[in-house]
């Protein structure tokens, strides 16, 4: 068999597969009328660069029970940098130097200063780094909902409150949003 031929085949597969995962998906009465901004166990961001940075990536916080898990995957780092992550109370990223994204913001019952209790994500020699918390506190068991349109940004340097036009330490920024399915 040539290498196109199984490449098609292969394609068909997927294909046959989807279908029969949307119809079994559309015959199930759980999910059938499940509307688009269904209540979910996770808040997800995708990082765009800022401040001339080529950083890329995605953080993703967790509920369970009385904790929040938080997840940060980057890639196209400075290696050898660590790099600070912080919340800000606006869902918005669109300006150059990440002033749209507001002011601090911290989850419900954590300690005023993020550096204290999300540890810098280290950056191996290709670029890229990850980081799990698992112990957010969350003692009055917020839903994850409190996340939602919230902005995550990360610092090559101190957390600084931010101002318009002024050069910051931001390197990316993201907004988070339920997530969206892989199959839809």
């Amino acid at each position: 068999m040539t290498t196109f031929f199984r490449f098609s085949m292969l394609c068909v597969a997927f294909l046959c597969w989807g279908c029969s995962s949307q119809a079994a998906k559309e015959d199930n009465p759980k999910t059938a009328h499940a509307a688009p901004d269904t209540p979910t166990d996770t808040m997800e961001a995708s990082l765009v660069s800022k401040g001339g940075s080529s950083l890329r990536g995605h953080v993703i916080v967790a509920q369970k029970e009385d904790r929040f898990t938080l997840t940060v995957n980057v890639h196209s780092g400075t290696p050898g940098s660590r790099y600070q992550v912080a919340f800000f109370d606006n869902g918005n990223c669109s300006s150059p130097n990440a002033f749209s994204a507001g002011k601090l913001w911290l989850p419900p019952e954590t300690p005023a200063d993020p550096a204290t209790w999300i540890p810098r994500v280290s950056i191996d020699v290709g670029g890229s780094g990850s980081l799990i918390v698992r112990s957010l506190p969350n003692p009055q068991r917020h839903p994850i909902a409190v996340f939602k349109n919230k902005s995550v940004l990360i610092f090559d340097g101190k957390i600084a409150p931010l101002e318009p036009g002024v050069i910051n330490d931001v390197i990316a920024c993201g907004v988070f949003s339920v997530p969206k399915p892989f199959f839809d």
